[in-house]
């Protein structure tokens, strides 16, 4: 089965296969950030949140490996190290303490963007590729496009959560 169409198989091809590559390396970066963002935080529902999107992403991942090995094509990398294996007690304790929920939220938006953008990419070129690769790239993009839109509700839940807890401490200090 060809996943690209036979006229293609040029200079501009390469280029195209050299795209989908960098887009591998993206799944692979989302697919740390999230698994990194897991093992760094302490709250459960964020965690198994971030924890279920990392698997998302190397599945995605693993899927375009496949697709580019169908193509004669070697992906640049097959997995990527997740994990701080040389992090210190002292490292943890503090990343455990000073992680902002926030802020890891937004790096993993932010890196799905990059993702997105990869995946449009490729699909400004869907004419050079056959129905398989065509439906990865949307199937990828739609359920990054829906983890993303829980992502920002988590965040405007966390918002929610911090505003609350402002204000009540606020009421407190003018009460006494």
């Amino acid at each position: 089965m060809e996943l690209f169409n036979e006229e293609h198989m040029d200079q501009e091809t390469q280029k195209l296969f050299s795209g989908l590559n960098e887009l591998l390396e993206e799944f692979f970066r989302a697919e740390r950030l999230y698994y990194d963002a897991a093992e760094d935080l302490q709250q459960v529902d964020f965690k198994r949140f971030l924890n279920h999107e990392s698997v998302n992403r190397n599945r995605f991942a693993t899927k375009l490996i496949f697709a580019l090995s169908q193509a004669g094509v070697d992906p640049s990398r097959l997995s990527v190290p997740k994990g701080n294996k040389n992090r210190t007690a002292i490292d943890t304790k503090n990343i455990l303490e000073k992680t902002e929920l926030d802020n890891v939220l937004t790096r993993c938006y932010k890196q799905d963007t990059k993702v997105i953008q990869g995946i449009d990419s490729g699909l400004a070129h869907r004419e050079k590729f056959n129905a398989d690769i065509y439906q990865l790239l949307v199937r990828s993009k739609n359920e990054i496009l829906a983890s993303n839109i829980a992502l920002k509700e988590m965040q405007e839940r966390l918002h929610a959560e911090e505003a609350k807890t402002k204000h009540t401490k606020i009421r407190r200090l003018k009460a006494i």
